[in-house]
């Protein structure tokens, strides 16, 4: 059984008892544990669930924030109704006022399918590399190299992309991702909060690289509680082990919001 530690417990409590609650997390190795392979990828029971019935809360938003693109992230989480989807690290949403869901240019899907042709070169000398194509991006996956390859190949994407393209590679864990949108889960999360309330608090859950643009960007300690998923250094204050210990604090919070919003 997964148990939540005090002080955990104390942070969800008061962020039950805000007066308008965001509830976002990331999807990836937050909601749902990794796969070597990147569509094999699914919420554990009851994170999805638990973000939904928040959603239905008075003054409760819930959203998913993640780098997959729009209809890949829908599709994974069954395209939950009531839930803001944020994706492409920010760049797209199915909530128009958040992200333009405008096709790409011309000049865009060149690039793209230059960035295409890039990683399938890079495959030639690293066979063991997967190749996600999304919708605005191209990531080359290394989770299924020998561990001892992992960092030179990406070592050789990054300099690969840097010299034949002006476009900056974002790198995740085991990922290197380089997209013709730009944006962040940080600056996507200003804006849904913007559209929420004047001063909302928000509860975000990540394990990423990315996510570190949400937790530098809200760090106000009353109104902004941030998770940390896994290892590696964070901006967040606190730190959950993995994604189970994710769904028990969802579930916690779902309990203690569920209270609040039946008493006020």
């Amino acid at each position: 059984m997964t148990t939540l530690t005090p002080h955990t417990t104390a942070l969800l409590a008061r962020a039950a008892g805000a007066a308008h609650l965001i509830v976002a997390s990331d999807f990836d190795g937050t909601l749902a544990p990794f796969h070597d392979d990147p569509m094999a990828v699914r919420p554990l029971a009851g994170t999805i669930e638990a973000l939904q019935h928040l959603a239905r809360l008075p003054h409760t938003t819930s959203a998913l924030v993640s780098g997959r693109d729009l209809a890949t992230l829908a599709h994974l989480t069954d395209n939950p109704h009531n839930i803001t989807l944020i994706a492409s690290h920010g760049a797209q949403s199915n909530n128009p006022r958040i992200a333009d869901a405008a096709p790409l240019t011309d000049t865009q899907q060149a690039t793209l399918a230059h960035l295409n042709h890039l990683a399938h070169t890079l495959k030639q000398r690293y066979p063991g590399i997967t190749i996600e194509n999304k919708s605005a991006a191209v990531v080359i996956h290394v989770r299924q190299l020998p561990p001892q390859q992992r960092q030179e190949a990406i070592d050789a994407a990054i300099t690969t992309i840097r010299t034949h393209t002006n476009l900056e590679p974002l790198l995740g864990k085991n990922v290197v991702e380089t997209a013709v949108l730009h944006a962040t889960k940080g600056s996507a999360l200003t804006t849904l909060a913007t559209l929420t309330h004047p001063q909302p608090t928000l509860v975000y859950f990540g394990d990423d690289l990315t996510d570190e643009t949400v937790f530098e960007t809200f760090h106000d300690p009353q109104t902004s509680f941030m998770f940390k998923v896994g290892d590696g250094p964070t901006a967040a204050t606190t730190r959950l082990p993995d994604p189970h210990y994710v769904h028990a604090a969802l579930t916690c919070l779902t309990h203690l919001r569920t209270q609040h919003t039946q008493h006020t």
